[in-house]
């Protein structure tokens, strides 16, 4: 039961602590910042592959809108990637396709030692059990994390106001990694 086998510790991503290179506002009024490889940049290296495994991106993205109007995120920006809309993954999704199979480390418990004491008699040592409690509460502390973290940093239920500044998580179904850009979703027609 190597260290491949156990569940890890969630390292937060903070993603307001990222330092991101400001862009260029575009002549929609927006202001767009990103980066990608967030997972590895803090250590979460098992949700990383994961990550690139099922061909999700997850990142930081930066939004300011220099505007004189709100921008519902979801509603009326979209984002671009060579030049096609492409969508954004629901948190429920990320979090369902990353979190650690907690249940998973319940098998752990069938780990015994069978020891022969007297005259034959043997004692079943469940060597197991405290093995798979600590990874189960490890996993389930793990994945409350992440599932937190996406929550509180859901930029796409947001309403950007005008001359505001948001900064959080998205996730892509993405094989590269593409360069994003933002829109307003009216000027698309």
């Amino acid at each position: 039961m190597g260290s491949g086998g156990c569940a890890k510790v969630y390292h937060k991503i903070e993603p307001t602590r990222i330092p991101l290179a400001r862009s260029e506002v575009n002549e929609y009024g927006l202001e767009m910042s990103h980066y990608y490889d967030l997972l590895a940049l803090r250590g979460n290296k098992r949700l990383a592959k994961k990550e690139r495994r099922k061909d999700i991106k997850l990142l930081v993205v930066s939004l300011t809108n220099h505007n004189d109007f709100s921008i519902n995120v979801r509603k009326e920006l979209e984002f671009i990637a060579d030049g096609q809309p492409i969508e954004t993954l629901p948190q429920q999704e990320l979090y369902h396709s990353l979190k650690q199979r907690g249940l998973f480390y319940l098998l752990y418990a069938f780990v015994i030692l069978p020891v022969d004491i007297n005259s034959g008699n043997r004692v079943i040592i469940p060597l197991g059990v405290p093995f798979a409690a600590y990874n189960v509460a490890v996993a389930l502390r793990a994945n409350n994390r992440l599932l937190e973290e996406l929550t509180i940093y859901d930029i796409q239920n947001r309403i950007l106001a005008a001359g505001e500044t948001i900064t959080g998580i998205i996730g892509i179904q993405s094989e590269g990694v593409p360069y994003l850009e933002v829109r307003l979703k009216q000027f698309t027609d």
